[in-house]
């Protein structure tokens, strides 16, 4: 019985404490984000409100652009925010919505500080949007490219600014520049549906990469982060990370003191991105046939 006993005990800690290794590690800081303006493009449910009651509770100036009534109602019913918080609703399959709310808040003329680019969708059915766009690689990729441009003289503004983007780790399965131009319409089968949802992740980093390029300055940086497999079940919850898990990534790139790593796994720098995003030809490209996209729809006055 003892015998029995000592080998649950020594399994159960065994289990808690990889599990903490691997998934449950904290970012610790007490930064404050006092007078510092954070803007969160798409929160998703799973871990949008948890990041953003993290934010809140640093005291960040939040601007929230999201495309569910249902996410923009809870925040503003919420009364657990400590900070600053304003709501917009934005319609990621229309790229004239996105214009239209970088516009407002151009005329606020203000620093951003911190920008977290997370909107996505997954598993969608093919369908093309009003921007004659594939809607998986529109909503996962293209608006947020077309913010980031739009909105790009207020990241600049920033005393120690830092542009975020939340990628998975599926862009990895990327092994070539795809045959398949996934800004179009494609046949509805579920291996198209993961290629769809793979090549926009494949894009949103491959832009990551060329941005920073452009955009190299001492006082910003631009990150991606792949927080992991999470999920709000808490039977799931032993094998996969909480949202407050999920977030710590983000956390880590937008706290960290000195400037964090270009790629972010867990809490953890990481070169094991795909090389593919990298390729200055296949980001090249990707810039191309972005700009004549949003220039189509006459919404391309950038400063890049």
């Amino acid at each position: 019985m003892i015998k029995q006993l000592s080998i649950t005990l020594a399994f159960v800690s065994t289990y808690y404490f990889v599990r903490w290794y691997w998934l449950g590690r904290k970012f610790n800081s007490s930064r404050s984000l006092k007078n510092r303006r954070v803007l969160v493009l798409g929160p998703t449910k799973l871990i949008g409100l948890e990041l953003i009651k993290e934010l809140s509770s640093r005291q960040a100036d939040i601007i929230i652009a999201s495309s569910d009534p249902e996410i923009c109602e809870e925040i503003i019913k919420n009364s657990f925010f400590e900070s600053n918080i304003q709501v917009e609703l934005v319609d990621f399959t229309r790229l004239k919505s996105i214009a239209e709310f970088c516009e407002k808040i151009s005329k606020q003329n203000k620093p951003i500080d911190v920008f977290i680019s997370s909107a996505e969708i997954q598993n969608h059915y093919p369908e093309v949007t009003e921007d004659s766009v594939e809607i998986t690689f529109q909503t996962n990729y293209l608006c947020h490219y077309l913010a980031v441009l739009k909105l790009s003289q207020y990241f600049r503004r920033s005393r120690n600014g830092r542009i975020i983007f939340i990628t998975s780790d599926s862009h990895k399965l990327v092994d070539r520049c795809p045959k398949k131009e996934f800004h179009l319409l494609y046949k509805d089968t579920p291996e198209y549906r993961k290629q769809a949802y793979q090549y926009s992740k494949f894009c949103l980093t491959s832009f990551a990469w060329k941005l920073q390029d452009l955009m190299t300055a001492p006082n910003l940086s631009v990150h991606c982060v792949d927080p992991g497999k999470y999920s709000e079940n808490k039977l799931k919850q032993f094998f996969s990370k909480t949202p407050s898990e999920a977030i710590q990534g983000i956390l880590m790139a937008i706290l960290s003191e000195k400037k964090p790593p270009f790629y972010i796994e867990g809490i953890k720098e990481s070169t094991n991105y795909n090389k593919l995003v990298s390729n200055y030809l296949i980001a090249d490209i990707l810039w191309t046939l972005s700009r004549k996209l949003c220039e189509k729809c006459r919404l391309m006055s950038t400063n890049i």
